[in-house]
Order: C-alpha cells, then structure tokens, then sequence
C-alpha cells in the first residue's frame, strides 16, 4: 500500500512539474511575404504586453517600427484559448511550392525554455489543411486590433494581414465625419467585387462621406466609382489618392480635346476614342463636367481638412 501511494505520489508529481515547466510564457508571430516588409509580434503572456516590429530593407539594422502595448486578462483569454488548442511539441512545417511567396510562423516559448515552431509557408486559404493555423492567425490580429489604436501601428498591423484576409479591407474610422479607409488592396475589375459595390451602395445619399486610402484600387476601378457614384452624388468624397487625382486630370484633357474637335469640325484619334477615359467621360457628359467642375475636388486635399469641412 505504501509502495502503490509513493509511486502515484511520485507520478503525480512528475506531471505536476512537467506541466509547471511546460507552461507557456511567450509567443512569436513572424510573417514574410514575397514584397512585403518583415514583421513580427511578441505576445508576453506574463507581463500581458504585446511588442510590434516592422523590419527594413535591411533587416534588424533597420527597424521601421517598434512598440510595445499592454493588455489585460479579459482582452486576452480569446487569443490564449486559440493559441491553445494545439501546441506542437515539435517544429512542424507545412506548405505550398510558389515561386514567390510568403508565409508565417508560430513560435511557443515555455516556462523551461524549449521552444516549438509552426513553420507555414504559401498556405492556401480556402484549404481546410490550413484553417487550425489561419483560426490562430484571425484570433491574433482580432485581438491586435483591440488594443493597438495609434494609426502607425495599425499600419504595421494592416501590412502582416492583409495576405490572410479575404473579407472586404474597409475600415470604418468615424461616425461624425463618416469615413472609411480602404487599409488594403482589392485585385480584379470592379465587376469581380460584389462586395465593393454593395458597401458603395449602402453609403448615405444625404451627408458627407470620407473616403481615405483608395489607391489600392486600381485605375479602372476609380473610374467606375466616379461613373455610378462620384458623378450622381457631391457628397462622397476621397482622400490621399493619387490614380484618382490622375484620373481628374486625364477627363478634363479629354472634355479639352472632345470641345476643340468640335468646334474645328475634326475627328478624333481612335486611340483616344478606345481609351477607359474616353468611355468614362462620354457616358455621362454632364454627371462627369458637374464632378470636374465642383470646387471640392478632394483627391489632393489634407484629409484634416476634409473632416473640418464635413462636420
């Protein structure tokens, strides 16, 4: 009897410290993607903080960002529960063969120092193979996004995601102005973007609407948007946007040239005739010279005085 509660002692001990010892102190997200700039986060279990870095050109000895935010237990435990579900006991590595891509890795430190690693390169995200680590990934950046609020780190956080995102990268910022910011780029024609289009629809016909960010829609896209909303409706409004500040300019060279045709009687070049600028303007003439003409051509103006000038 002595010898079967020494040995159950002993066993029970054992698992004590092995647990003790194997409690999870630290953990490192990494992420690297094929033209985008290296960053990683630290997630202190112990002294509830999160550090954020963003690495140069030139790696460590250019460090582009770096900053530490503390959070509490209440914030916590949802990214904690996640990062739980399964801890490698080893380094585990998956992925898919792309010539160029990227990819991130989990990495575990315990309480008696070993580390262990989930090394994911290329993961495809629509694959169920992939969804454990990308469930982990969403959990991360939700909890991220709860407490880093300066807009330089939200940058940093916007660059690490932004591959592992597949909703909609519009960010409303304020009620009063009402703004939005596009924090990502949307690839395809505007036509493959129903989601696009049903947010453009569902904004106020009524009140002044701010729109940050949306170079990351390509040049075709703007002209869509000018076509069927820009065009109709004086109260939507972008900011920091150079394709549509060029697009500006390319209709009112166009609206030049169309007039001084006329009135010399000459045809047009069927370069110009074929051209997105040309098809844009001609579509509707008067919606097009309304939003050419309109004093608050924004896509060069501080976004500050936007919001000023939108209260």
């Amino acid at each position: 009897m002595f010898r079967f509660l020494y040995i159950l002692f002993v066993s029970v001990l054992s698992h004590h410290c092995y647990a003790q010892n194997d409690t999870i102190e630290t953990v490192i997200l990494e992420f690297q993607q094929f033209k985008y700039r290296d960053t990683s986060y630290k997630v202190d279990y112990k002294n509830r903080q999160l550090t954020c870095i963003m690495l140069g050109i030139k790696a460590i000895k250019d460090t582009l960002f770096h900053n530490t935010y503390t959070f509490n237990d209440a914030t916590f435990q949802k990214l904690k529960s996640e990062l739980n579900v399964v801890i490698p006991k080893s380094t585990i590595q998956k992925g898919e063969n792309a010539m160029d891509g990227g990819g991130f890795t989990i990495q575990y430190f315990g309480q008696n120092g070993i580390s262990h690693k989930m090394i994911i390169t290329n993961p495809m995200l629509d694959s169920s193979r992939y969804q454990p680590e990308l469930k982990k990934i969403t959990a991360f950046f939700d909890f991220a996004y709860s407490i880093v609020k300066d807009s330089a780190g939200i940058t940093v956080l916007d660059h690490s995601y932004r591959p592992y995102f597949t909703g909609l990268p519009i960010r409303k910022i304020s009620e009063v102005p009402l703004e939005y910011k596009f924090w990502g780029s949307i690839s395809g024609a505007f036509d493959d973007n129903p989601e696009l289009l049903s947010f453009l629809d569902s904004l106020p016909k009524n009140r002044c609407v701010i729109i940050d960010g949306t170079t990351n829609l390509s040049y075709a896209s703007l002209a869509e948007i000018v076509k069927l909303y820009s065009s109709k409706y004086s109260n939507l409004y972008f900011s920091n946007n150079d394709y549509l500040d060029a697009l500006h300019k390319d209709l009112i060279t166009v609206r030049k040239t169309i007039h001084q045709s006329q009135k010399r009687n000459k045809k047009l070049k069927e370069n110009l005739i074929n051209s997105t600028v040309y098809t844009l303007y001609t579509s509707d003439p008067a919606g097009m010279d309304k939003w050419l003409d309109q004093g608050y051509y924004t896509a060069k103006k501080p976004i500050q005085e936007l919001r000023k000038n939108c209260r």
